[in-house]
């Protein structure tokens, strides 16, 4: 089946099976519902965006009949006996963020399918030792590193360490899939050196095992990634993406440091050679990557050095990533053919046929747009005291307006306006301080960013302290 363009990918319909989009939110699974008629999404949250995405496919939300769960996560969904009821009824093909150990075995007692790769074959890359190591047969430079135990990191003193990389290093747990902001150690001192053997020698991060420590240089850089899909006629990179971390006008910045905020991709301007190397180091990765059966997205998280210009692979996420849906969403209004569909085709095994070298130069064109998420900034949690409404907002002399409701960036009409999104917060919802529900609000804007300050205010306006 030839596909040229995403007209073409409405001719899928009659090859494939019904599938279900599993998250906590229905917006973060919905870009196959523009485009499949055998696609549903089961959920957690009801919100407003249900109403909105509704309009596009059916959709089951665990929280609108009266059930709740004990994690933020697909597993939990698939626990509840309703899922499981809509499922057996519905598919036996899940689309999820990712895959774990967990995920599959639940999977297997209820006979689904799971739309990733194996989760061992995912850990051989996200654990930030190995996929170190496969690289070294790629030929692909890295910022000088080294792995040692944990037994050998508490004799090593921090002259030693200082004398082989300079004297800012960077500390990794490899074994921490999560929580990388708090499992990334920098180390400027001795004092600093002491504070991390005191935290990493318990031998245990968050409940998981700590066998070693990754000894990286520390060099001054951009953060930022590239997003892939290793398919059966080559690996698609796209041109490199602007992460925006520590912003504070949309986390509170006085209690944690290095916290992704999502991206920018209007603001990107690299140069050629830059780009270049970027799309050398996804192919090289993702050839080795496919050598060992995987196939689908995965995302390269690479730092791009101040003084050289060198660019360096960090850490391979092999999953949907926090560009997803909205870069696939960005590709839909562009009229060029989502990830999304060349995975859902791979893992499928449904034959097709595209034009490589058309596609792959679509994925590396200039992009418009961006999104960020709005957090809960105060020192005490809040509660939601008036309706946020899933749509487009106009700003107009210093005046915030709805206009109407609204899922995507092809529903933009102003460079003015900006789209709330993802699960917003129902009336007297309470937001906790410094906990994972601390998110707020996600925005996506039709170009950069613009209007921070006076948009998270009005967010903000939303609530009020959960105290009072």
């Amino acid at each position: 089946m030839k596909i040229n363009n995403v007209s073409d990918i409405k001719k899928l319909n009659d090859a494939l099976p019904w599938i279900v989009g599993v998250w906590v939110t229905s917006y973060m699974r919905s870009i196959p519902a523009y485009l499949f008629s055998k696609f549903s999404i089961l959920c957690f949250k009801e919100s407003t965006d249900n109403e909105v995405l509704g309009e596009l496919c059916e959709i089951k939300s665990l929280q609108k009949e009266g059930h709740s769960i004990k994690k933020n996560n697909t597993v939990a969904i698939l626990w509840n006996s309703v899922s499981q009821q809509y499922l057996q009824e519905k598919t036996k093909y899940l689309l999820t963020y990712s895959n774990t150990k967990e995920l599959e075995e639940i999977a297997e007692q209820l006979r689904l399918t799971v739309l990733h790769n194996a989760a061992d074959l995912r850990w051989e890359f996200e654990n930030k030792k190995t996929f170190r190591e496969h690289l070294k047969s790629r030929d692909v430079k890295l910022i000088p590193w080294k792995n040692i135990s944990l037994e050998d990191f508490s004799h090593i003193t921090y002259e030693e360490v200082k004398k082989d990389y300079g004297s800012k290093i960077v500390l990794q747990l490899p074994d921490i899939l999560k929580w990388w902001w708090k499992s990334t150690i920098f180390i400027n001192n001795l004092e600093d050196r002491l504070a991390a053997h005191k935290k990493i020698m318990t031998g245990e991060f968050k409940g998981i095992k700590v066998y070693s420590v990754n000894i990286t240089k520390f060099i001054t850089w951009e953060s930022s990634s590239i997003t892939c899909c290793n398919t059966k006629y080559w690996t698609f990179c796209t041109n490199i993406q602007k992460q925006l971390i520590d912003i504070p006008e949309a986390i509170n910045t006085t209690k944690w440091s290095w916290l992704f905020c999502w991206h920018d991709w209007s603001s990107c301007d690299y140069t050629t050679e830059v780009e270049q190397q970027a799309q050398d180091l996804g192919k090289k990765i993702g050839e080795k990557m496919s050598q060992m059966g995987y196939k689908w997205i995965f995302g390269l998280d690479i730092i791009i050095d101040d003084e050289t210009g060198e660019v360096y692979p960090i850490e391979c996420n092999a999953r949907f990533t926090g560009a997803f849906p909205m870069i696939s969403d960005i590709d839909l209004r562009d009229w060029v053919i989502p990830m999304d569909i060349l995975h859902i085709c791979e893992l499928l095994e449904i034959e097709y046929t595209i034009n490589n070298k058309e596609l792959q130069k679509d994925y590396r064109r200039k992009k418009e747009g961006s999104h960020i998420i709005i957090s809960n900034k105060k020192e005490e949690s809040i509660i939601c005291t008036k309706d946020m409404k899933t749509g487009i907002y106009q700003i107009d002399w210093e005046q915030i307006s709805f206009v109407k409701k609204a899922s995507s960036y092809k529903d933009f009409t102003d460079d003015n306006q900006f789209l709330i999104i993802d699960g917003n917060p129902s009336l007297w919802k309470v937001i906790y301080w410094y906990k994972k529900e601390s998110r707020i609000a996600h925005v996506l804007f039709p170009k950069g960013i613009h209007s921070l300050d006076m948009i998270n205010n009005f967010i903000q306006g939303h609530f009020e302290s959960a105290s009072s």
